[in-house]
């Protein structure tokens, strides 16, 4: 029973920790994308065609 509790435990642990962490992703993101039109080192193209 302990170790059922403890898992569960760990899942919303990791389900918190997830949403902080796609925030900060989605947050960078966000703020980079509009700037991906002025710096071409920001796009993916770049990065392909560099190789």
């Amino acid at each position: 029973m302990a170790n059922f509790l403890c898992c569960i435990a760990w899942f919303l642990v990791l389900w918190f920790v997830s949403f902080f962490v796609a925030g900060f992703c989605a947050w960078i993101y966000i703020l980079l994308y509009p700037l991906s039109m002025c710096i071409s080192a920001l796009t993916v193209s770049f990065y392909l065609t560099s190789c």
